[in-house]
């Protein structure tokens, strides 16, 4: 990160009021709507476990898909545009665990730069949505800081484990958790069921098309947001923030090429 940026969010979360979504007003508004609404009714029994809710499991769920969804929607928009610069800028890292892009982009793509993305950006919002729940803004976590712990712990037996006590870990390995619910979250935002779940059949009306790409992270941070406050009764929101921002990173920096989860994007 430069030295410019100070180790808080550029946008602190505190005292600002509460925007529209960035959909709104968009030809997809109605399906990003139905995008937002389709996954926080469903992720939840996703991960539920024998009539089970682990507040911590279902959070860095929320967390690793948003920034999955947000190197989804950056890598499809740079090569879309052919933005040889920003690909540049990016950087496939070999680890002893798989391999790991790194790179200014993908912290520009969860952290907003000014007030035009502080509605679109995970860490404004899911700060809002912890400020909501009731966190304390002055134990708002360093955002340099829940980089530097995930980026450092690659390749370590804590690699992909939230900078909080063990005993608020979540109960799968986040790239497993991934796995296992990127087709789930696809589905929710493209609104096409797979053909082994419904053959031919969509989650909403198909004149009203996909959620576009570009608002997937904003959709999936929005959801994230909802969570923090949903578990609000039974984990402190300092913790919940921390989770869901860690695993969004965590997601953000996975190098699944060439399609190693469905929906993700080759990309060179």
């Amino acid at each position: 990160m430069e030295d410019s940026d100070q180790n808080n969010s550029r946008i602190p979360p505190q005292n600002r009021p509460r925007a529209s979504y960035p959909w709104d007003g968009q030809s997809d508004f109605a399906a990003c709507n139905f995008a937002l609404g389709t996954f926080l009714n469903n992720l939840r029994g996703r991960v539920t476990v024998n009539g089970r809710l682990h507040a911590e499991t279902y959070l860095a769920a929320s967390g690793v898909i948003a920034g999955f969804a947000a190197q989804y929607a950056l890598l499809t928009k740079l090569v879309a545009e052919q933005d040889d610069v920003a690909l540049g800028q990016l950087r496939s890292v070999a680890a002893s665990t798989g391999k790991f892009f790194q790179g200014r982009p993908l912290y520009d793509a969860l952290v907003p730069d000014s007030n035009a993305n502080l509605n679109e950006r995970l860490w404004s919002v899911a700060g809002r949505g912890a400020e909501a729940a009731g966190m304390d803004t002055k134990y708002l976590p360093g955002v340099l800081d829940l980089f530097t712990h995930v980026t450092t712990a690659i390749g370590s037996e804590k690699e992909g484990m939230p900078s909080v006590a063990a005993e608020h870990y979540p109960q799968l390995p986040l790239r497993q958790l991934l796995t296992l619910l990127w087709p789930f979250a696809s589905m929710c935002l493209t609104g096409d069921a797979p053909e082994v779940v419904a053959p031919g059949k969509r989650l909403w009306p198909a004149h009203l098309g996909p959620a576009s790409t570009k608002f997937w992270p904003a959709i999936t941070a929005h959801a994230a947001a909802s969570i923090i406050h949903e578990v609000k009764g039974v984990l402190d929101p300092v913790v919940a923030l921390r989770i869901v921002m860690e695993s969004a990173i965590y997601g953000s920096m996975l190098d699944q090429r060439p399609d190693a989860l469905t929906g993700t994007p080759s990309v060179p």
